[in-house]
């Protein structure tokens, strides 16, 4: 069932930017929706920004450059939040999450690598959101953290 609901967004979403592909604010919208994605954690935004190049390619850069912008400032804002958080709302928020390879491997990739290790999953299609937490509870520098996420 929770497959079939991202799905509907996501279709639901590229629906949205078919209809609006040359409007002059359609770079903006995909940013919007970058960052509405990223903070929500709900839909990967990849297949989201392939599909709006597709549909408007003559605007690439500016579609490329705001959904950075956007998937970086929704990034930043996921940061502050576990920063904010602290473990112990984090482990009350996410019980199964120490238990997680994913977290395993997120942790110990931010301890040896810190930032890099938070721009190569921001650069990947993998999930971001276990190094988010872990390079907010490691209280890496924020303007390192922003440098990441928007390369």
């Amino acid at each position: 069932m929770l497959v079939t609901i991202f799905k509907t967004v996501e279709a639901g979403a590229l629906s949205a930017l078919r209809w609006t592909a040359f409007s002059p604010v359609y770079p903006l919208l995909v940013g919007g929706l970058a960052f509405a994605f990223t903070v929500s954690m709900l839909v990967p935004f990849g297949s989201i920004l392939i599909g709006s190049i597709l549909v408007c390619r003559e605007r690439w850069l500016a579609i490329v450059f705001l959904s950075s912008l956007g998937s970086t400032l929704g990034g930043l804002l996921l940061y502050l939040i576990f920063h904010h958080w602290g473990w112990s709302q984090i482990t009350a928020a996410y019980p199964d999450l120490t238990q997680s390879k994913a977290w395993a491997d997120a942790t110990r990739w931010v301890s040896d690598y810190g930032t890099w290790a938070l721009l190569f999953f921001a650069a990947s299609p993998l999930p971001q959101t276990p190094v988010l937490i872990a390079t907010a509870i490691s209280r890496l520098p924020v303007v390192e953290i922003l440098l990441a996420l928007f390369l």
